[in-house]
């Protein structure tokens, strides 16, 4: 019989290190992460008699009313966190069901709108459709990083023309301590797409307590940056989590030079994959896929109770009347 209850501040510890030694927990999962980019949370941990088997962080806020489950930023993934106490696959399943009816209502309880994005280790998502979430597919892109020769070879031909190019005409790639310098070129590429980042204040505590690696490009003779990748990483896995081009000082090939340097240095580091972090915009798609990368699904739950449709519809409506006297 499986028990779910919210964990203490001080019971925080031991679940980052079940996330350290579960088969799908992510940097993303922990407490330390969470308390930088989420501002409340919740974890919600599943227990068999005394053991710790699964748990769910949800970042929460309250707004107009309506409290709200969402996916912070910069957080490509949380959702459920097990470890399964058997090799056979029918007890495995049935842990897995089990675990997430038992958390899908713990949410539902306290909540009136609910987004969740899980890692792409977890494919069971039956105990939330049966509690009345809808569910949808997102992608990825992964690179294997045990043979860096083949992850070359397997990459689009244009792509390697581009880092080439960028080699043989001196853009040189070197790491960066300035995050500021950073996130004003991320800034710019944002406000050049017509954006706004709000991930800043995120970003830069995110930058306190977790791993990362930051790399610039430059042209020959110039200190100015055309180019930048971020990257954050688990014991598994690097992330792309930020990344900017400076369009005045333009280079075809110093953005694909930069990510190449940065998918090496994950690959020295040891770690297993590259998660380009996402893909669901078609032009960032396909600049991904060119990496050679392996298409990789997610998945997302939400649901949304008739008091936050409400709400929400009459929101929308106030917004169109006060509208034109905004404006004047």
């Amino acid at each position: 019989m499986i028990e779910c209850r919210p964990l203490a501040p001080s019971e925080f510890p031991a679940w980052d290190a079940f996330v350290e030694s579960s088969d799908n927990g992510t940097l993303f999962h922990t407490s330390r992460w969470l308390a930088a980019v989420a501002g409340e949370f919740t974890i919600h941990a599943c227990f068999s008699g005394a053991k710790l088997v699964a748990g769910m962080p949800i970042a929460r806020h309250r707004r107009d009313g309506v409290r709200t489950v969402f996916q912070p930023p910069l957080t490509p993934y949380l959702g459920v966190v097990w470890s399964p106490q058997s090799n056979k696959t029918v007890a495995r399943r049935s842990l897995a069901k089990e675990v997430a009816s038992a958390l899908a209502a713990a949410v539902l309880r306290d909540h009136d709108s609910v987004t969740i994005n899980f890692s792409p280790e977890w494919d069971d998502l039956h105990g939330f459709m049966w509690a009345g979430f809808s569910t949808a597919v997102r992608y990825t892109y992964m690179l294997p990083l045990a043979d860096l020769k083949a992850v070359w070879e397997e990459m689009d031909g244009r792509r390697r023309n581009d880092i080439r190019r960028a080699e043989k005409e001196g853009v040189i790639v070197r790491q960066t301590d300035d995050h500021e310098a950073v996130l004003r070129l991320v800034g710019t590429t944002f406000r050049r797409q017509g954006m706004t980042p709000g991930f800043f204040n995120a970003a830069r505590k995110i930058h306190a307590i977790a791993e990362t690696a930051q790399f610039f490009a430059y042209q020959p003779n110039d200190e100015t940056p055309v180019a930048a990748v971020y990257l954050v990483w688990d014991r598994r896995r690097a992330y792309y989590l930020l990344g900017g081009y400076n369009e005045k000082r333009a280079h075809g090939g110093a953005h694909a030079l930069t990510m190449w340097r940065a998918i090496e240095f994950a690959a020295q580091r040891g770690l297993q994959q590259f998660d380009f972090e996402g893909s669901q915009i078609p032009q960032v798609e396909k600049y991904f896929r060119k990496f050679g990368g392996e298409l990789t699904p997610y998945y997302r739950a939400s649901w949304t109770s008739p008091r936050a449709r409400l709400i929400g519809d009459a929101m929308r409506v106030a917004r169109r009347v006060l509208r034109p006297f905004r404006k004047s």
